[in-house]
């Protein structure tokens, strides 16, 4: 029986994975500075999504490196 080849194409993305691909391109091709804010309530707007995928984003940017978390202060770019 032949191996079946995956299409990655075909295959979608879970909400918080569209999200960190997002903010990861973003921070990495310069348009969010080292020092910005990063505000939940505007990136869930943005992309369509509600505020949960878009706080597991930012926790799996922050164990990337790029992102700091403070509490009562939210996220900016590391």
């Amino acid at each position: 029986m032949p191996a079946r080849v995956r299409n990655d194409s075909a295959v979608s993305l879970t909400a918080s994975q569209r999200v960190v691909q997002h903010l990861r391109c973003s921070i990495l091709q310069g348009e969010l500075a080292p020092g910005a804010r990063i505000v939940q309530q505007q990136v869930a707007a943005e992309l369509q999504a509600s505020r949960l995928p878009v706080r597991e984003a930012l926790r799996v940017l922050e164990a990337e490196g790029l992102v700091v978390l403070r509490a009562n202060s939210g996220a900016s770019v590391s």
